[in-house]
Order: structure tokens, then C-alpha cells, then sequence
């Protein structure tokens, strides 16, 4: 059984959403985070719910931009719901960046 199949037929069997649910989705432009959106928007639509698309740019890598923008097309390609946080560079600490970075993205989510 392909993975698109066994993810709907575990949502199924456990009643873990419904057309009628909200559900977020933190995305970060990884292949985990990807392939988790692209199982949620392939489910039929008795058990797809809205989707809203959460990324947080970290500022912390010179990539960040263009992930963030790679996202947004992404999104606006497949008529998904999109909401972005940034995270300033000045507020990054000095020690204790990943701690300090999982804390803003926890209280945006």
C-alpha cells in the first residue's frame, strides 16, 4: 500500500479530522514538512480539512528568504491559507539560539 493510502485510511480508521475541521500546519520548507501538506491536501474532502499554512522565517540562514518565498507561491499556487512570522535578527540572543528560536515559533503557532 502506497503512503497516500495508508495515511487516509489511518485519518480514516481513527476519526482524527473532518471536512469541518481547522487544522494549522507548521511548515518549514523541508521534505517532511512537504510531504506531510501534500498527504493533508490529497485527502478526499469528507475527511480534508481547512488547511492554514504556519512558517516561521528564522532569519538565520541565507536561505531564509527565499524558502519563505518558495512557500508563498507554493501556497497561492495551490489556494492555500498562508500565515508567516518573522523573527527578527535583533531579537536572535547571542547563546541559545535554538531554544530561543523554538520558543518564538511555539508562541506564533
Amino acid at each position: 500500500m502506497d503512503l497516500e493510502k495508508q495515511f487516509r485510511k489511518q485519518i480514516k480508521q481513527k476519526g482524527w479530522l473532518r471536512s469541518q475541521d481547522k487544522v494549522v500546519v507548521a511548515v518549514s520548507t523541508g521534505v517532511d514538512s512537504m510531504v506531510l501538506l501534500h498527504l493533508l491536501k490529497q485527502l478526499p474532502a469528507s475527511l480534508r480539512p481547512k488547511l492554514i499554512v504556519a512558517y516561521v522565517n528564522h532569519k538565520l540562514r541565507p536561505e531564509s528568504d527565499a524558502e519563505q518565498a518558495f512557500l508563498e507561491n507554493y501556497c497561492l499556487d495551490e489556494d492555500l491559507t498562508l500565515r508567516t512570522a518573522d523573527w527578527p535578527i535583533n531579537d536572535h540572543p547571542d547563546t541559545g539560539v535554538e531554544a530561543a528560536a523554538r520558543q518564538f515559533r511555539y508562541a506564533f503557532f
